[in-house]
């Protein structure tokens, strides 16, 4: 693989959490948001929300969010009925809600407020409160599932706002700092390794080259010494061959 090609893979993998940090939520935007219940001592797992029941980035809104029936019977007046709610994929989550059995409202409401920060989520904070007898007007068949203890699914209602705030988040900051200068690092790293790429290999084509007509004499002058003489008598230096008389 090129070296463009490894710094365009590379990029390839650090935009992408580097987008996925900076992006938030736009406005109008829904909200992942989940609940969970508890009754007769048990509690339910996680169950998403349907986008008619979740919050939008920014705006208030009111939704009627349906509780399905409990498996054992349900006595107001002595048992409770709970929810918990999560949102932006559990990382904002409120504490236990109280809707059905002693010290509940007869026509619960809950308060939901989302603090944000740009188009960051910050916290939530929930309360439950009876409703306003203009509730009860409008929302005339979600009061009577109330007042019947028979009745259900009961529709609970949620009003979502929100309060802005001014907060810098500063471990944020870092980690997109982080990410821009690892960037920046490694195009760096990977640019000079191009260039000296093609300096080595120039410089080792040039050694090779040089070593090779260095060898190339040095193996015919020991061809020469050795065919010097002629016959298949091996050649012998003269101090031997006159040591050789002598005898």
């Amino acid at each position: 693989m090129s070296t463009r090609a490894q710094i365009v893979v590379l990029l390839g993998g650090l935009l992408p959490s580097l987008f996925a940090v900076a992006a938030g939520f736009r406005e109008g935007e829904f909200i992942p948001a989940a609940r969970k219940a508890q009754f007769h001592e048990v509690r339910t797992q996680w169950h998403d929300l349907l986008g008619s029941h979740c919050p939008r980035f920014g705006q208030e809104r009111l939704v009627a969010l349906p509780l399905p029936r409990p498996h054992l019977p349900l006595e107001p007046k002595v048992d409770t009925y709970k929810i918990q709610l999560s949102f932006d994929g559990d990382r904002h989550v409120t504490h236990w809600l109280k809707v059905i059995g002693p010290g509940a409202p007869p026509v619960p409401v809950v308060h939901v407020t989302l603090r944000r920060a740009g188009e960051d989520i910050l916290g939530v904070k929930a309360q439950v409160q009876i409703a306003p007898i203009s509730y009860e007007h409008m929302h005339k068949p979600l009061v009577e599932e109330w007042q019947n203890a028979s009745a259900w699914p009961k529709h609970l209602l949620i009003k979502y706002k929100f309060q802005s705030e001014h907060e810098v988040d500063l471990d944020r900051g870092i980690y997109v700092l982080m990410v821009m200068g690892l960037t920046v690092f490694f195009i760096l790293v990977m640019g000079a390794a191009a260039g000296s790429e093609a300096k080595l290999s120039k410089f080792l084509h040039d050694m090779t080259s040089e070593a090779a007509l260095a060898f190339v004499p040095t193996q015919q002058a020991a061809t020469s010494e050795v065919v010097v003489g002629g016959g298949s008598e091996p050649l012998i230096p003269h101090m031997y061959k006159g040591a050789g008389k002598g005898d």
